[in-house]
């Protein structure tokens, strides 16, 4: 509109042609649905519920996308009734389809499609502190239930796992982890091996 925005604009292109490459210059003309025609081929396992939601971004142009246009979606997302209850959408629902947004939004960065990160230009979108807490305990009846299931010779390793899990309230990924070092015999403890930064396992459970 100006030669002072045209100036502006070379002088991003150059920006980005130093730092990505030739290929910044294709990616000026990507859409949204290029983006999630690959991501849906990278993640096959990613079921329509999950991809259908970002069609609400379909024909714009991917660099067009700004942080107040995920905000929107947001919004968006929180505006529709659950297809089955009618009920408002949970907070749980929506974080788990900004998720998905981010992973590919994430993938286009990776793929050198976009320069920078929308998700990255205002707060955190994804409230987990805000989804409903759902404590769900077996009764007696139902934990005698599930051990019997376990009696059949196709499941009776599972009888194991499932009263360790019972037990110690950890989860798959690290009780599989375990070894039989983990188990402190003189100490009556068992330590628990740390995951990744971001899991907040218990360093020992008492025996």
């Amino acid at each position: 509109k100006s030669a002072r925005e045209a100036a502006q604009v070379a002088a991003r292109l150059r920006h980005e042609l130093g730092l990505l490459g030739p290929e910044s210059l294709d990616a000026e003309r990507l859409r949204f649905d290029d983006l999630l025609e690959s991501f849906r081929l990278a993640h096959p396992r990613l079921g329509p519920w999950y991809l259908d939601p970002l069609a609400w971004f379909a024909g714009r142009r991917l660099r067009s996308i700004t942080y107040g246009d995920l905000v929107r979606f947001r919004e968006h997302r929180a505006s529709i009734p659950h297809h089955r209850t009618g009920l408002p959408r949970a907070t749980a629902t929506i974080n788990r389809e900004i998720e998905v947004l981010r992973q590919a939004v994430l993938f286009a960065v990776r793929q050198g499609w976009l320069p920078r990160n929308p998700f990255l230009a205002g707060p955190p979108l994804i409230q987990k502190s805000v989804e409903a807490r759902r404590d769900r305990i077996p009764t007696p009846e139902e934990e005698a239930r599930l051990l019997a299931a376990c009696e059949h010779p196709k499941r009776r390793l599972l009888r194991g796992y499932i009263l360790l899990a019972r037990d110690t309230g950890l989860r798959r990924s690290a009780i599989r982890s375990m070894t039989w070092r983990c188990v402190d015999w003189n100490a009556a403890l068992l330590r628990v091996p740390p995951g990744n930064r971001l899991k907040r396992r218990p360093r020992a459970i008492g025996l």
